[in-house]
């Protein structure tokens, strides 16, 4: 029988000794997966339905911002892209938030369409969240009236983070919101209540925050002001990484060295007569070595495969057990990424490895006569 023959069948032998090692090997990497699978998911969501931001400029509720502020941030050559967005909350339909935008911006807003189209700047027509068509019985081509005017329902979006969040043009919110109010509007001179900002890859976004804080927070419609990342925000937002990790990655990492070191050492006691007898036939040190050694590395695949499958499926079962977040099966593993699983992988070879180090030289290190004394 070749080497590699023999290993395999070696580490298959015995059903309940299997069944005793894949569960230990496995319980720490399905901690680690739980983490990375549910991080990943929540971090691809927030990039699906988040604002493709950088920046933030908040107005006063009172004035909101003149869109000519717009104009002005666009001349900064570090800037890409900057959007307006206007946001109308009617009296007769609760949860309705109506998100007034430019119909060409809305994919910059992560407008997700479920069915349906985009609405047209120039038409009365709106986007309705999939959470306001179920509780009014509506559907694209129906009609809602928002301060007795009849807005045509041209698409439905679905957005787990924000339920009641619907979309039309910029100048049909500034509309609604006026007739609201009982105010007149000036179209030459429309407003919006925040200012979306887009920097160019590379560019400094703390020190774009602080020129922009420098230049616009003065003013009398920029009320809550310049929003972005800081210093000291960043250190701290790092820091609380840091620490995740080592909770979520560094603690299970180091339970999983010391649950293989203490299953390996076992598998290694049980088999002293064993290793006694290949060592007597000729088996050298170092082929004892890598018996051990290439055991856990296949045991360590088989309980991350393992470890997978169950990740997978909890996280999915938590997630339908979640009303606001109502994903399908695959919609689920769209969010899931195949890095996160690759990378988790390297920790779980680490691991397996690191902790079946000592098990495998003492195993090297026995000889014929203690495999015999000890037996």
């Amino acid at each position: 029988m070749s080497f590699k023959k023999f290993i395999l069948k070696s580490s298959f032998r015995k059903k309940s000794k299997v069944i005793y090692q894949l569960s230990g090997l496995s319980i720490p990497i399905l901690i680690i997966l739980f983490f990375a699978i549910s991080s990943q998911m929540n971090y691809n969501l927030k990039q699906k339905f988040a604002p493709d931001s950088d920046i933030q400029i908040i107005g006063d509720p009172n004035s909101h911002i003149n869109e000519s502020l717009m104009s002005e941030i666009r001349e900064d050559n570090r800037v890409e892209n900057v959007i307006g967005m206007f946001d109308y909350y009617p009296r007769n339909a609760s949860g309705l938030v109506v998100l007034g935008v430019d119909s060409s911006d809305t994919d910059f807003m992560k407008m997700y369409l479920s069915s349906g189209r985009k609405f047209d700047n120039n038409e009365k027509e709106i986007v309705l969240s999939d959470y306001i068509t179920d509780q009014l019985n509506k559907t694209v081509g129906d009609y809602i009236s928002l301060e007795n005017i009849d807005y045509k329902i041209v698409g439905i979006v679905k957005n787990p983070f924000y339920l009641g969040r619907s979309y039309t043009s910029l100048k049909n919110a500034q509309e609604l919101s006026a007739l609201q109010a009982n105010e007149s509007i000036d179209y030459n001179h429309g407003y919006v209540e925040e200012i979306f900002i887009k920097t160019k890859k590379g560019e400094n976004n703390t020190k774009i925050v602080e020129d922009l804080k420098n230049k616009y927070n003065n003013r009398s419609d920029v009320d809550n002001g310049v929003m972005g990342p800081e210093e000291s925000g960043e250190n701290s937002r790092k820091y609380l990484e840091k620490m995740e990790r080592i909770i979520f990655i560094v603690v299970p990492m180091v339970i999983g060295i010391l649950l293989t070191l203490i299953i390996m050492m076992k598998s290694v006691g049980d088999r002293t007569r064993e290793i006694g007898v290949l060592k007597a036939i000729g088996w050298k040190s170092k082929r004892i070595f890598t018996l051990i050694l290439t055991e856990t590395f296949i045991l360590s695949i088989f309980s991350f495969i393992l470890a997978s499958i169950v990740a997978i499926l909890v996280t999915f079962a938590m997630n339908l057990m979640n009303p606001y977040l109502p994903l399908g099966f695959f919609e689920f593993l769209e969010t899931l990424s195949v890095s996160t699983f690759l990378e988790a992988f390297v920790v779980v070879i680490v691991m397996a490895l690191v902790g079946s180090l000592v098990p495998a030289i003492r195993a090297s290190r026995l000889s014929p006569a203690e495999a015999v004394r000890e037996e």
